[in-house]
């Protein structure tokens, strides 16, 4: 925004640089953010607080009490990784202004570390991950690309409803960059959903049936910037989604 005074009218003008549709939307996408992130908090602290009061008020039984004592761990979990989402974000656009420390890694020991977090072979409700990995080196940090491989992953479990398999597979590609490729046969996304779904607070399905804030992706694809690579979406409803990470060969 800047001000301009005309000289012959002595009018003071204000030019707004600002493209309106873009920062409309950005407003409304703020509150949407609001109003999601509200029902998303309000629904695990409901819970963990009227097991905790039941459990205070009277003697349940003991299968009565497990079954609450798990359900308030689990909303409990659920309320801590939604606010880690929320602390991430803020930490990567604090990077972005500073340095971020990349060390010479294998991405095959981040990879590997994270899948045994996604592994269920007593649980057939699950999808599958299956895993075709290959050493590679490459400029990173560990601990930021972890959380962005643990919310890739996290959200192909969660948009395939226990159905289907997820495929991880890590190579070199041409141009000698780390491909990382995550695909799985959820319910996918339209061409336009794909688009949106990097960005801030956006979230493909809004009437509450999965949880979130819609902060995953848009992690992720802060990360890989970071890190000098790109991330791309293929999905079609029905069909699943795939999505492929590049990261830039060591120099």
């Amino acid at each position: 925004m800047r001000s301009k005074s005309t000289p012959e009218t002595g009018i003071t003008r204000i030019l707004f640089f600002e493209h309106i549709p873009d920062f409309q939307k950005l407003e409304n996408l703020k509150k949407e953010f609001i109003v999601n992130a509200g029902h998303e908090f309000r629904t695990p602290l409901s819970l963990i607080i009227g097991y905790a009061e039941i459990l205070q008020s009277y003697e349940a039984d003991e299968g009565s009490k497990e079954w609450m004592l798990a359900s308030i761990l689990n909303n409990s979990r659920t309320l801590s990784e939604q606010i880690d989402q929320m602390l991430d974000l803020a930490a990567i656009d604090a990077r972005i202004h500073s340095h971020t420390m990349l060390d010479t890694i294998d991405i095959l020991q981040v990879l590997v570390g994270l899948c045994a977090r996604f592994q269920y072979p007593n649980d057939t409700r699950r999808p599958t991950l299956t895993t075709t990995l290959t050493s590679h080196q490459v400029k990173g940090n560990t601990q930021l690309l972890t959380k962005c491989f643990n919310e890739l992953l996290s959200n192909a479990f969660q948009y395939s409803f226990g159905q289907g398999a997820i495929q991880l597979t890590a190579s070199t590609d041409n141009a000698g960059c780390c491909q990382i490729r995550i695909e799985d046969s959820g319910i996918g996304m339209t061409a336009e959903e794909a688009k949106l779904s990097i960005s801030r607070f956006w979230r493909a399905n809004k009437d509450g049936s999965n949880p979130g804030i819609g902060l995953g992706l848009s992690i992720a694809k802060e990360v890989i910037n970071l890190h000098g690579g790109e991330l791309y979406i293929r999905s079609a409803p029905g069909k699943g989604t795939c999505i492929t990470v590049l990261l830039p060969p060591l120099l």
